[in-house]
């Protein structure tokens, strides 16, 4: 990244880089599934031009071909994450040769998605986003938390920007009279609606993210009224904090 976008985004907030654990893991793994792949592959064909074509060794042939491609996988993935970082600045965010200005963002989908252990803990957690400009250019990514450092922080630092970015719009727009578009999901003076009905203000309960989804909760039901993936709702944190807010304020009146 050259020196000049970097002062154009102003002061740096997080900086987040490669595991190398995570890199010597995939070498480690890459490396031992080619040495399997071509031992199989040596040991099919020897017992093939020995003439014994057995179901065992003839077996070894297609198995060694699966290993070696497994291991040029893990290899290039090693390869290609060698440079991967993540730099979030008060203006916008780096990642990798990637650049998005907060100022020229009109959209953002993410998720995070948390592998849980028989225990109750979390083995690891997936982080995907796309960020959309209103020029139409994308930003996409995908992070693990076994991957990159500070994984959740560079995640909350996004949510952050996204939500300092989109938020007073979301707000203007709303007292304006307007209504809201949010994938599915749509806000306006009237309630809430999900393509089939709409719900009024005061019968609006909560909005939440929850196990990779965006909910909202009718009062007096059981059932949540709706639901969507995360990544089909933009801005998530602007849609759930702008319902939160408005059902709260309908609900003091």
């Amino acid at each position: 990244m050259s020196m000049e976008i970097a002062s154009d985004l102003g002061q740096l907030r997080s900086e987040h880089h490669l595991k190398r654990s995570h890199q010597l893991l995939l070498l480690v793994v890459g490396l031992f599934l080619g040495g399997a792949g071509l031992f199989a592959l040596v040991y099919g064909l020897a017992s093939l031009l020995g003439a014994d074509s057995t179901a065992p060794t003839f077996f070894c042939l297609p198995i060694g071909l699966l290993q070696l491609g497994g291991a040029a996988w893990f290899l290039w993935q090693a390869i290609s994450v060698h440079n991967l970082s993540a730099r979030v600045y008060e203006g916008g965010l780096v990642f990798g040769r990637q650049t998005m200005r907060w100022d020229e963002l009109a959209s953002a989908y993410t998720q995070a998605l948390k592998v849980v252990s028989k225990r109750g803990g979390v083995y690891s957690t997936t982080h995907t986003y796309r960020l959309v400009a209103g020029d139409g250019r994308q930003m996409r990514f995908k992070v693990f938390d076994r991957q990159i450092t500070g994984a959740d922080a560079l995640n909350n630092a996004i949510y952050e920007a996204v939500v300092r970015s989109q938020w007073p719009k979301a707000v203007a727009a709303f007292q304006a009279g307007q209504t809201l578009q949010f994938g599915p999901f749509a806000v306006s003076r009237e309630g809430v609606s999900n393509k089939k009905e709409t719900i009024p203000w005061p019968e609006v309960e909560w909005a939440r993210l929850s196990g990779g989804y965006v909910t909202v909760k009718r009062r007096n039901q059981r059932r949540v009224w709706g639901h969507a993936g995360m990544m089909a709702v933009p801005n998530t944190m602007v849609f759930v904090n702008l319902v939160n807010e408005v059902a709260k304020n309908a609900q003091r009146t």
